[in-house]
């Protein structure tokens, strides 16, 4: 074999195992010229915003950028955020993208940027991000219910306490004003409001 075709076949080797890792990520990927043609999509990126075959195999990306763009929440600012990026070559992006379906797709791009400057094109990394975004919604929730509900037991404990500060008190500068009937009374009373208010503390508890 001589040192030209030797070449060659580690080029073709080093491209074929590229690809393969490309396409075993959980990740889709997609590689586009600076004019925005597709050089490398792989099977992930298909799978992922469901292109159909006649629109994964146009390389100019019109198809897919209109298939996709109809896929999205807001298909304006899904063009916007292109545009931009076809405006500032340099600049590496990261977006969620929202698809009427409930799908959330996380976007990065970066630029290729050969060692003389030049600019070769632009790297896409698509991510599905919905279970991830999910679960911080209901974190969210649980964390606005546990406000409230902390709110609603502050409000419920402060009451009881106030009696039973108030009837100490009352207790405390009058005991010796009081007949043994209105002590009783008034203990009574305290007892009564810091069972309940114990109940409450426990059931909250549990």
């Amino acid at each position: 074999m001589n040192r030209r075709a030797k070449i060659e076949e580690e080029l073709r080797m080093r491209l074929m195992f590229f690809e393969g890792i490309a396409n075993s990520t959980v990740d889709g990927f997609l590689v586009v010229d600076p004019n925005g043609q597709k050089i490398l999509q792989t099977q992930r990126t298909i799978d992922l915003w469901k292109i159909p075959e006649e629109v994964a195999n146009d390389l100019s990306g019109h198809k897919q950028v209109a298939h996709i763009m109809h896929m999205t929440v807001d298909p304006q600012k899904f063009i916007a955020e292109i545009q931009y990026q076809m405006e500032h070559l340099d600049e590496k992006r990261l977006d969620e993208v929202e698809l009427i379906d409930g799908t959330i797709m996380e976007r990065y791009s970066s630029p290729v940027i050969g060692a003389d400057g030049t600019h070769y094109g632009r790297i896409y990394t698509f991510h599905d991000v919905t279970d991830r975004k999910n679960i911080e919604k209901q974190l969210i929730q649980l964390n606005s219910d546990k406000d409230r509900f902390i709110s609603i037991l502050a409000h419920d404990l402060r009451n009881p306490f106030n009696n039973l500060l108030g009837l100490s008190e009352l207790l405390t500068e009058n005991l010796s004003k009081f007949s043994s009937e209105e002590i009783k009374t008034i203990v009574s009373t305290i007892y009564d409001t810091a069972q309940k208010t114990f109940s409450l503390l426990e059931d909250t508890l549990l």
